[in-house]
This record gives structure tokens, C-alpha cells and sequence, in this order.
């Protein structure tokens, strides 16, 4: 079944599982969300990055972005949420 809604995400357990399949640790403040269902994709931020944006694989299904100046994690892309969630079970 296709995610529909936000309201349909546990985004704390989603974070749980990018964490495991990607071997990071994400930041505990969320700032906003975007779900995009058509596409299955779920946008993440943690916080606004201060200048330039860096992103990269951590997973197959999962973009990572670091603020290129300090490094911290700004945001995360999955790309595939339904297996994303049939992964958190």
C-alpha cells in the first residue's frame, strides 16, 4: 500500500531505520517534513544548513545532507519510503 498522507508516517521510527541502514546518527530535532506520495519520496530537515548544502548516498534508498561548512547533518531524502517502512516493520 502507497504512504498517502503524513499523518499514515512514524517519522521517529523511520529515523530509526535510516539510522541502522545507514550507519549515522541523525539529529533528534526535526524541523520539517515533506512527503511527496506520488513519488514515495520523504524529505527530512533537521536544521538549515548556512550556506552550501552537501548530499550523498548513505543507503540505496536514502540521501544524507551535511551543511558544508560545519559538517553537521541538515536532512535526509528517502527515496522509497514504502520499503522503507515495510523495513521498520
Amino acid at each position: 500500500m502507497a504512504t498517502t498522507s503524513l499523518l499514515d508516517v512514524d517519522i521517529r521510527r523511520v529515523l530509526e531505520v535510516v539510522e541502522k541502514l545507514g550507519g549515522v546518527s541523525l539529529p533528534r530535532r526535526v524541523i520539517e517534513v515533506t512527503l511527496l506520495p506520488d513519488e514515495g519520496v520523504l524529505h527530512v530537515r533537521f536544521e538549515e544548513p548556512r550556506g552550501a548544502e552537501l548530499g550523498e548516498p548513505i543507503h540505496p534508498l536514502i540521501h544524507l545532507f551535511r551543511d558544508a561548512e560545519t559538517g553537521r547533518v541538515t536532512a535526509i531524502e528517502i527515496i522509497n519510503l514504502d520499503e522503507v517502512v515495510r523495513l521498520a516493520g
